[in-house]
């Protein structure tokens, strides 16, 4: 399996551990704003060392993905897929865009991306996100790209997508 995948305007490649660029990059891309809607252990990381941290976390709990445009070489966000490296039928995903790539169609694009990256794979059938109830653009990027809302729980919306076996 490729642990890559291209778009139009993007490069997004498998990140097997994290690094001291990295973990810089992490302070820069986890400001206030993009991580408003996400889990408080993603919240307030202002250090190089708990970026390092909270990256290997990630890390040992998803498949991890960075986030680049094509041709470029700064970070503009990660990709997270629960689940694909026991080859589930069904994957989680989650990603984080920079406040200046925002109102682009970047993270539209990143899930078109992605989904068409999982029909290649082969052994996925569905993929869920889950939403903060509130968060507009999410849920817009999910809808455009034929994520259904499946289920809410407390302050989560939930978005599935069937992958066609081909």
């Amino acid at each position: 399996m490729n642990k890559y995948f291209t778009t139009k305007r993007l490069e997004v490649n498998f990140l097997a551990k994290g690094n001291k660029a990295l973990s810089e990059a992490v302070v820069e891309l986890l400001t206030d704003e993009v991580t408003q809607y996400l889990p408080p252990d993603w919240q307030g990381i202002s250090e190089k060392e708990r970026a390092a941290a909270w990256l290997e976390a990630r890390i040992k709990e998803s498949s991890v993905f960075t986030i680049k445009a094509c041709q470029a070489e700064s970070l503009m966000g990660f990709l997270f897929v629960y689940g694909l490296e026991v080859n589930n039928s069904e994957v989680r995903i989650g990603y984080i865009l920079s406040e200046k790539y925002w109102g682009y169609g970047y993270a539209s694009e990143l899930v078109g991306g992605l989904l068409a990256w999982l029909k290649q794979v082969g052994n996925v059938t569905s993929v869920i996100a889950g939403v903060t109830k509130g968060h507009a653009s999410s849920i817009k990027v999910l809808t455009k790209n034929g994520f259904i809302l499946s289920t809410s729980k407390a302050n989560t919306h939930f978005y599935s997508h069937q992958l066609a076996v081909t």
